[in-house]
Formats: C-alpha cells, structure tokens, sequence
C-alpha cells in the first residue's frame, strides 16, 4: 500500500461511521497489532454487532470514547 493508505482506508471508515445511527449503543474503537504496534484502523458500531474478540490473537480492540473518536477524525 502506497503512502497515505492507511490514511484513505480510515477516512473511509470514518464517513462510513459517520452514516450509522450514532445513539446509546454506539461504540467507538480502535484496531492495533500488538506485534508490529501499528495502529490497523479504527471505527464504530452497534454494540451488539461488533467482535469483542478479533480472529488474530496479536490483533486487539480497544473501546474508546466518542471525544477520543472525534480527535481520531483530525
């Protein structure tokens, strides 16, 4: 992936999010590869819809508020 890739790909999560019903049981997270420490996206959804647990045991979800999304979004 190019320079700016990840940047375009988040960009895309965030108007995709920004579409969703944003209400009482929205959560915010970000996604991190603990192995590499990079950051591989971050996003929202329904707190019933979302994977608590991801597939890659070096892949890991954190919750964050939705003012920490919104300095994400900058």
């Amino acid at each position: 992936m190019k320079n700016g890739g990840i940047g375009k790909i988040n960009n895309y999560i965030t108007i995709i999010c920004m579409a969703k019903k944003i209400d009482t049981n929205t959560r915010f997270y970000i996604d991190i590869d603990i192995e590499t420490k990079k950051i591989m996206g971050w996003g929202c959804g329904s707190r019933y819809e979302l994977e608590q647990e991801l597939a890659n045991p070096d892949h890991r979800r954190i919750f964050i508020t939705k003012g920490q999304y919104n300095k994400l979004k900058k």
